[in-house]
């Protein structure tokens, strides 16, 4: 997935294109999923209203954390198993 500094991935999602701050979000969460996350490359740069403050943020909003992982999943079974996925993930988000 397509990510850079200055650049929010859900502001840009939502036709939103600014250079601003942004903040490095692992996209898996939970016991040892940010090592996994950056390995393979499941980080995308947000804005500290969709990373953190938000009433819509990854961290404050499951809704939304279960977007990215699904875009993710989505990506990454292009050219991976859905077991591969499952054993970085330990999750389905398509289902």
């Amino acid at each position: 997935m397509f990510t850079e500094p200055g650049r929010c991935f859900l502001c840009e999602a939502e036709g939103i294109k600014k250079h601003q701050e942004t903040e490095r979000h692992h996209v898996l969460y939970g016991a040892g999923k940010k090592t996994t996350s950056e390995a393979e490359g499941f980080v995308v740069d947000l804005c500290p209203y969709h990373h953190r403050t938000g009433p819509k943020a990854v961290h404050n909003c499951r809704e939304t954390r279960e977007y990215l992982c699904r875009l993710f999943q989505a990506e990454y079974e292009k050219t991976h198993t859905r077991t591969a996925w499952m054993e970085k993930a330990g999750r389905n988000y398509l289902e």
